[in-house]
């Protein structure tokens, strides 16, 4: 499944999630998944695109180099990383604006 240790920033309302689906049924996983997909799909596609890479695919940051580099994007891994965390802290924004109301 996935596993919370492939974040290397400070990803806590993931593992939050991930943590609980490891306890939850498979359709309460298959809803947390939802939710999380539908507060994705309103990112920016930049953003959407490097998550869905690291957190649905779970590719490392070298593989997701390599994914750019094939589509003609030559992006340093270090680079990927910090576009990582901003579209992860932006995702987890997305997320407790979506629990708080």
């Amino acid at each position: 499944m996935h596993d919370p240790s492939t974040f290397e920033t400070n990803p806590s309302l993931l593992q939050a999630v991930i943590a609980a689906s490891e306890t939850s049924t498979e359709d309460e996983n298959e809803d947390r998944w939802q939710q999380i997909r539908e507060v994705m799909s309103k990112l920016p596609e930049d953003k959407r695109e490097l998550l869905e890479l690291r957190i649905i695919e779970e590719l490392s940051w070298n593989e997701v180099s390599s994914r750019y580099a094939a589509q003609g994007k030559n992006v340093k891994v270090a680079t990927l990383r910090k576009r990582g965390e901003r579209a992860l802290e932006e995702l987890r924004e997305a997320l407790l604006q979506m629990v708080r109301q």
